[in-house]
């Protein structure tokens, strides 16, 4: 029997990568709490700002793959997509050269992708199939 059969393959690949974006956030956004032990460049209020714009962004992207998965995927499936995203977001942010992850330019392009994600994500993908 066939785990897949009943399984939209396009679902689940658009809730992994949805999830990876989002355990990304969390690695990225955790490295920049508590506010003290942020790098001087990363003190000012707009540098305050986007790092909390990136935490809002994640859990929008994180709230918008967990209503994909529980609409659309049997929990089980859900599940492991989800703890594998979770297993490999350290993995795809910490090799990043350090001028990208701990500055406002890393911060930045982490909010793109989390808005074109937001945009081309689940919920916008299972709806254009």
């Amino acid at each position: 029997m066939n785990p897949f059969s009943d399984v939209d393959l396009s679902v689940l690949a658009a809730f992994a990568g949805s999830a990876l974006v989002a355990s990304a956030g969390v690695v990225l956004v955790s490295g920049f709490f508590p506010q003290r032990a942020r790098a001087p460049h990363l003190q000012g209020v707009v540098a305050t700002v986007l790092i909390w714009a990136a935490l809002g962004a994640t859990l929008l992207v994180a709230i918008t793959a967990l209503q994909s998965a529980a609409t659309s995927l049997p929990w089980a499936m859900a599940v492991v997509a989800g703890g594998c995203a979770f297993l490999l977001a350290p993995f795809l942010i910490e090799p990043l050269p350090e001028r990208l992850r701990d500055s406002k330019i890393g911060i930045i392009v982490y909010l793109a992708v989390s808005v074109a994600v937001l945009a081309t994500g689940p919920a916008s993908i299972v709806s254009s199939i």
